[in-house]
This record gives C-alpha cells, structure tokens and sequence, in this order.
C-alpha cells in the first residue's frame, strides 16, 4: 500500500493511508509532526511489510516524507514484547538533507521482454538510496564445482553503497504501490536536482 501527495493536506493524506492500513496512525504520525516541526510535506510514500516467524506476525513499514529541503525516513515495528508480555513498538526516525543524497537508483524486473509494449510497467521495483556514503556488505563462503572438494576457498559477496533499499513487487503489493514507488522516486530525484542547483521544485 503506498500513496504520494503533494497538497498542503498531504498530512490528512497520510494519516487515512495509515488509518486504512491499521499501523498505529497516531504513534506514527506523532513522530513524523515532532521531526517535520511545522514544515509541510510535499510527498509521501509508506511502505508495509509482513514477516510470519513460527506462531508470531511482525510488521514493519517505512515511511518516506519529502520535503522542500529534506527527506524523513521513519521505520517503525510492532509485534515484539515486553517483560509483561505486553506489545510494544520500535521505531528511528532520520532527516535527510536533500543536498546529501547522493544517488536514487531504481532497479526494475521486466517479465517477458520480448513481448514489452511502450509503457509497460515492471514486475518490480527496487528503490535504493544513499546519503552517508557508508557501504553495506554480504559474504558467504565461496564454493567451486567439485562437489567432492573439500578446500577452503575464502569468501564471496558483494558490497552494496545504500543506506535504505525497499523492493516493491506487483504480484505482493499490488500494481499501484509499485506505481506510486516508481514516482516517489521520481519525485525524490527531482527535488535534488532542484536543491543542487538551489532551486525549488
């Protein structure tokens, strides 16, 4: 699920999309006000996503408020427990400086390609950004195709330089999230484009 909005209700906007997704529309919008501090959202984007471990649901989403000058990123958590086995939330929030970000990548899957049309829409959509300049590695150990080798062959893995990636599929999330994704990025690159070059947009 996942709107954008542009007008000055864009708050409205996003408390009946938090409302309608049942994740605790008041904590969350008690975090994005204290961190907006007055300033007016001009785009938005939430992002849900449901993970079964055993008997337990956890959630968590991700919500990304653009402004004129910065971007918020706030990630909240529910389903975890307290000594009194009470429920409670988890949730950090960051502001973003929008001359900060350094790169907005989006990296799509395109089912049937030899059959794409102008204007089809990706299967998925991954939805990366980096302000930090800090890098994210995974290793694994390395394997070769003897299966009977025994020998260490080190490791492998990649180094990613993202601070937040977010994959939206069609198939989950539904068409018009991934479309919705699709423009917040655009958006987002927009509004640094215009901050580089001092500009509003």
């Amino acid at each position: 699920m996942s709107e954008t909005s542009s007008t000055p209700s864009a708050a409205h906007a996003l408390r009946l999309e938090l409302e309608r997704a049942g994740f605790y529309p008041d904590l969350t919008l008690d975090i994005l006000n204290e961190e907006l501090e007055g300033t007016v959202p001009r785009r938005h984007y939430l992002h849900l996503e449901t993970h079964v471990e055993a008997v337990e649901v956890h959630r968590h989403a991700i919500v990304l408020v653009l402004t004129d000058a910065e971007l918020i990123i706030l990630h909240i958590d529910d389903a975890q427990y307290a000594a009194d086995g009470q429920p409670i939330a988890t949730f950090s929030v960051e502001s973003v400086p929008l001359q900060r970000l350094h790169t907005v990548v989006l990296s799509g899957v395109v089912a049937r390609p030899a059959e794409y049309t102008p204007g089809q829409s990706p299967r998925e959509l991954t939805f990366s950004l980096s302000w930090s300049g800090s890098a994210r590695a995974e290793f694994a150990p390395a394997q070769c195709g003897d299966p009977e080798c025994i020998a260490d062959h080190g490791l492998t893995g990649q180094v990613s330089k993202e601070d937040l990636a977010m994959r939206v599929s069609a198939d989950a999330d539904g068409q018009k999230a991934l479309d919705a994704a699709r423009q917040f990025a655009r958006d987002v690159r927009r509004a640094c484009s215009a901050a580089a070059d001092g500009r509003a947009w």
